[in-house]
């Protein structure tokens, strides 16, 4: 007898994915905000600092989402909103001129990663409703 495919199996990767990454950046953003802002061009590490304390929250939040026996639609729409929301913010800071060189390498890098995880959240979340994505 065949198992049947888990729907949210997409959804709950790219989730925890997301949390690992966000973990990582966190962490490194509180422990090292005033080489990471010498390195990307910023003169506030403190704003660093608080950038990687909300990380960490946020990861916390991805973790518990990936973690429940039926994943929350709302709180991964939040998820999917807040890391355009950080792909949007990115571009707006690159416009401003807001990083150095190496900085503007580094955020568009973290940018690209956040992208992919927005959209396979979106595609994992149509998986579990139902929809397929063509």
């Amino acid at each position: 007898m065949r198992k049947e495919p888990d729907p949210s199996r997409l959804l709950r990767l790219a989730l925890r994915a997301n949390a690992v990454f966000s973990t990582v950046c966190g962490a490194a953003f509180l422990v090292a905000s005033p080489a990471i802002a010498g390195f990307i061009g910023h003169d506030r590490p403190a704003d660093l600092g608080a950038t990687g304390f909300s990380l960490v929250l946020f990861a916390a939040g991805l973790f518990w989402l990936a973690s429940r026996p039926e994943i929350s639609r709302p709180g991964t729409w939040l998820a999917v909103a807040l890391d355009v929301a950080w792909v949007l913010l990115t571009a707006g800071l690159l416009g401003a001129g807001w990083f150095n060189a190496a900085g503007k390498t580094a955020a568009v890098l973290v940018a690209l990663v956040v992208a992919d995880f927005a959209l396979f959240q979106y595609l994992g979340l149509r998986r579990l409703t139902g929809r397929r994505h063509s």
